[in-house]
Protein backbone atom coordinates (compact mmCIF):
# COMPACT_ATOMS: atom_id res chain seq x y z
CA UNK A 1 0.00 0.00 0.00
CA UNK A 2 1.30 3.15 -1.00
CA UNK A 3 1.72 6.05 1.84
CA UNK A 4 0.96 9.44 1.11
CA UNK A 5 1.79 12.11 3.41
CA UNK A 6 -0.51 13.96 5.16
CA UNK A 7 -1.31 17.49 4.18
CA UNK A 8 -0.15 20.45 5.94
CA UNK A 9 -3.11 22.58 7.43
CA UNK A 10 -2.64 26.04 6.61
CA UNK A 11 -2.53 28.61 9.66
CA UNK A 12 -5.83 30.17 10.49
CA UNK A 13 -4.24 33.64 10.13
CA UNK A 14 -4.33 32.90 6.31
CA UNK A 15 -7.95 32.31 6.32
CA UNK A 16 -8.70 35.23 8.09
CA UNK A 17 -6.52 37.40 6.03
CA UNK A 18 -8.47 36.00 2.99
CA UNK A 19 -12.14 36.29 4.31
CA UNK A 20 -11.44 39.57 5.64
CA UNK A 21 -9.99 41.10 1.99
CA UNK A 22 -12.19 39.68 0.39
CA UNK A 23 -15.92 40.31 2.51
CA UNK A 24 -14.73 44.01 3.58
CA UNK A 25 -14.88 45.47 0.59
CA UNK A 26 -18.48 43.95 -0.13
CA UNK A 27 -20.12 44.22 3.41
CA UNK A 28 -22.08 47.33 2.62
CA UNK A 29 -23.83 45.22 0.01
CA UNK A 30 -26.79 43.00 0.60
CA UNK A 31 -24.55 39.63 -0.50
CA UNK A 32 -21.55 40.90 1.04
CA UNK A 33 -23.42 40.42 4.32
CA UNK A 34 -24.70 37.13 3.81
CA UNK A 35 -21.14 36.08 2.64
CA UNK A 36 -19.44 37.45 5.48
CA UNK A 37 -21.78 35.43 7.98
CA UNK A 38 -21.92 32.10 6.14
CA UNK A 39 -17.86 32.60 6.40
CA UNK A 40 -17.67 33.04 9.80
CA UNK A 41 -20.02 30.28 10.68
CA UNK A 42 -17.80 28.14 8.28
CA UNK A 43 -14.48 29.12 10.39
CA UNK A 44 -15.80 29.66 13.72
CA UNK A 45 -18.00 26.20 14.40
CA UNK A 46 -15.76 24.41 11.55
CA UNK A 47 -19.39 23.48 9.89
CA UNK A 48 -19.68 22.26 6.11
CA UNK A 49 -21.20 23.83 3.61
CA UNK A 50 -24.28 21.43 4.08
CA UNK A 51 -24.93 22.62 7.73
CA UNK A 52 -24.71 25.88 7.15
CA UNK A 53 -26.96 25.88 3.92
CA UNK A 54 -29.89 24.13 5.99
CA UNK A 55 -29.41 26.48 9.23
CA UNK A 56 -32.83 28.14 9.80
CA UNK A 57 -33.63 30.82 11.78
CA UNK A 58 -35.35 28.69 14.64
CA UNK A 59 -31.68 27.23 15.24
CA UNK A 60 -30.14 30.26 16.65
CA UNK A 61 -31.69 30.47 20.45
CA UNK A 62 -30.99 34.34 21.46
CA UNK A 63 -31.99 34.06 24.66
CA UNK A 64 -29.67 31.52 25.21
CA UNK A 65 -26.87 32.84 22.99
CA UNK A 66 -26.59 29.16 20.99
CA UNK A 67 -26.49 27.67 17.43
CA UNK A 68 -27.98 24.28 17.06
CA UNK A 69 -26.76 22.66 14.16
CA UNK A 70 -29.32 19.67 13.17
CA UNK A 71 -27.77 16.26 12.22
CA UNK A 72 -24.02 16.15 12.33
CA UNK A 73 -22.24 13.55 10.85
CA UNK A 74 -22.91 10.86 13.43
CA UNK A 75 -26.33 11.75 13.47
CA UNK A 76 -27.02 13.64 16.25
CA UNK A 77 -27.58 17.70 17.22
CA UNK A 78 -24.89 19.90 18.55
CA UNK A 79 -25.17 22.88 20.20
CA UNK A 80 -22.48 25.47 19.77
CA UNK A 81 -22.64 28.78 22.02
CA UNK A 82 -23.10 31.68 19.48
CA UNK A 83 -20.36 34.19 19.54
CA UNK A 84 -20.59 37.61 19.59
CA UNK A 85 -19.31 38.37 16.04
CA UNK A 86 -21.37 35.14 14.28
CA UNK A 87 -24.71 36.72 16.26
CA UNK A 88 -23.54 40.23 14.76
CA UNK A 89 -23.22 39.33 11.26
CA UNK A 90 -26.49 37.45 11.28
CA UNK A 91 -28.09 40.46 12.67
CA UNK A 92 -26.61 42.94 10.42
CA UNK A 93 -27.27 40.71 7.51
CA UNK A 94 -31.05 40.14 8.93
CA UNK A 95 -31.84 43.65 8.96
CA UNK A 96 -29.84 45.21 6.47
CA UNK A 97 -29.05 43.07 4.07
CA UNK A 98 -31.82 39.97 3.28
CA UNK A 99 -34.34 40.61 1.02
CA UNK A 100 -37.57 41.81 1.98
CA UNK A 101 -40.58 39.25 1.40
Amino acid sequence: MRKYPVPAAHPIKHFQTAIFATVSRRRRQALGKRDYAILLLLVTYGLRACEVANLKLDDVDWKRERLMVSERKAGHNTAYPLSSAVGEAIIDYLKHGRPQI
